[in-house]
């Protein structure tokens, strides 16, 4: 399928096209096609390896400033219109459709639209004439020369016999080499990897302009898709496991018993507590933190900032391979913390302490998975509700009945192309009041926007959060009216807007090794922050 509009913008933007292949599914990088628009006025296309599309998201970039599209369709064996009108808009200051062009201004980190309507197209089959008639020239011209040596085959000797032998060994080597194309896979994502699959290449880029990268990109496709390519990942898996059990790879640390560790966005100078932030990226991280809590304070709501630590900072015993520089209290949430307590009273906690003190009680993390468990998250639970009832008069669930189950866990595993082991028992507290999230219809992602509502609680929150609040939502929910769930860590005037009508706390959370993210984040420039 391909997304067709024309771009007209005064500096180079970035967009990208986020979509979705199944219901329920949310929008994340995988899978999704960004593609660069330099300035002025020019016709775009964007190729999406799908045959299917449920949810489609249009992204502006980072700031993109005063940015027009127009005559936007979405087309596969059929073409489908988008009209601008039917679209939901996110961190667009302001916008202006007139009928077939939509112009927005945006200072934000992260505009985009998202289209409301079932989408109707069907995926077409599209083939390359000029690459195909390459491929039959090279293919022609190696079968020629193939049946030229297999002619003049002859066995060492004076004698004239052929060696069938040798033409034997030939022909299956011909084979061979023509199996992996046999079949081409179309999935565009990988488990096995968790990444994006490369896109099919086009020889030509626009116009008569010829792809000089077309080689390269012909030959990652070819790579992400030839037959057998899963067989070969899951033989390379079993070879690595049993050789070097230890080694790893760039996503995973393998520690001991089992024990997985990420890799990736924190790395071995993160493990080791050696990464230090400048003064610069703690003044701005703290800038963000603090200007949200002095907008709350002005505007009478509770502001609460967690960080959840990572699994090494409760678990470092099991991993082997990386000798600490720095104490944890030094890694990147200890640094971000500290910098904050020593200059505002926002109420800012890192659960580290929290989780080590419950750590005799069972499994708060699980081994092959970077999140922690039902009971880490539980007991995280209980710390910042003692939190809150200092600032307001609230009743907190407690749980008194517990089971035990073998869960699966794995995102680890995936990332290191090992089959899910399910060998551990772990505590799970059985909540005595469930509430049903509702999925934000704005947003039709259930993982990532949702909302809980319950008739008895009392106060309405906001929040900010990362995948972490998965297993620490059913037990913060039902305590009150209101809990609505933001898969981000930004905040836009828009938020602020709803915060302000219609919510009395506001919590942000986010897992440690994502605080860097969170750091770069800035609030509103027309907020006002001035106490009343």
């Amino acid at each position: 399928m391909e997304v067709t509009f024309t771009s007209e913008s005064d500096k180079e933007i970035e967009y990208q096209v986020y979509y979705t292949t199944e219901p329920g599914q949310r929008f994340n990088e995988v899978p999704s096609v960004k593609k660069k628009s330099s300035r002025g006025k020019h016709l775009e296309r964007i190729i999406l390896p799908t045959e299917k599309i449920v949810l489609f998201r249009f992204d502006f970039g980072v700031r993109p400033g005063r940015v027009s599209i127009s005559d936007m369709t979405l087309a596969g064996k059929n073409v489908q219109p988008l009209n601008f009108d039917d679209f939901s808009f996110v961190q667009i200051d302001s916008k202006r459709i007139e009928k077939n062009k939509l112009t927005i201004v945006s200072e934000q980190n992260d505009p985009l639209i998202m289209y409301q309507k079932p989408l109707g197209i069907v995926s077409k089959l599209s083939i390359d004439w000029l690459g195909f008639t390459l491929l039959l020239c090279v293919f022609g011209a190696g079968s020629n020369l193939a049946l030229a040596y297999l002619r003049n085959l002859r066995i060492f000797g004076t004698s004239n016999q052929r060696s069938w032998v040798d033409i034997v060994f030939v022909c299956i080597l011909g084979v061979l080499v023509c199996v992996p194309m046999m079949h081409l896979s179309e999935a565009t994502t990988s488990s096995w990897e968790n990444r994006k699959l490369a896109v099919k290449p086009h020889l030509f880029t626009g116009g008569i302009d010829i792809d000089s990268d077309y080689g390269k990109k012909f030959d990652a496709w070819f790579g992400d898709r030839f037959l057998g390519r899963e067989d070969m990942l899951s033989f390379y898996s079993w070879l690595t496991l049993r050789i070097a059990p230890e080694r790893g790879n760039k996503d995973v640390l393998v520690g001991k018993d089992g024990w997985l560790f990420i890799n990736r966005k924190i790395g071995p100078l993160g493990y080791a507590n050696a990464v230090a932030y400048s003064d610069s990226e703690l003044k701005h991280g703290f800038d963000y933190i603090e200007k949200f809590y002095r907008w709350c304070k002005k505007n009478n709501k509770k502001f609460y900032y967690i960080i959840v630590p990572d699994k090494n900072k409760i678990y470092g015993e099991y991993y082997r391979t990386i000798n600490k520089i720095n104490d944890d209290s030094k890694g990147y949430a200890g640094q971000f913390i500290s910098y904050i307590k020593q200059r505002s009273v926002a109420p800012v906690f890192y659960l580290r302490d929290c989780l080590l003190r419950e750590k005799s009680q069972g499994l708060l993390y699980y081994k092959r998975d970077t999140h922690w468990s039902k009971l880490g998250a539980y007991y995280g639970y209980l710390f910042l509700a003692e939190q809150f009832k200092k600032d307001m008069d609230i009743d907190f669930l407690t749980v008194s009945n517990w089971k035990r189950v073998k869960e699966v866990q794995a995102d680890l595993s995936d990332l290191y192309h090992q089959k899910h082991i399910n060998d551990e028992v772990y505590l799970a507290p059985v909540v005595p009041i469930a509430v049903k999230p509702i999925v934000l219809p704005k947003y039709g992602v259930p993982e990532g926007y949702v909302r809980c509502e319950n008739k008895k609680g009392k106060y309405r929150v906001f929040v900010l959060r990362d995948s972490m609040f998965a297993n620490f939502l059913p037990y913060f929910a039902p305590n009150f009216a209101v809990v609505e769930c933001h898969w981000k860590q930004d905040v836009t005037s828009d938020d602020l807007d709803r915060i302000r009508k219609d919510f009395d706390i506001v919590l942000i959370e986010n897992a440690e090794r994502i605080t860097p993210r969170v750091m770069s984040r800035s609030f509103p420039d027309n907020a006002n922050l001035e106490e009343k």
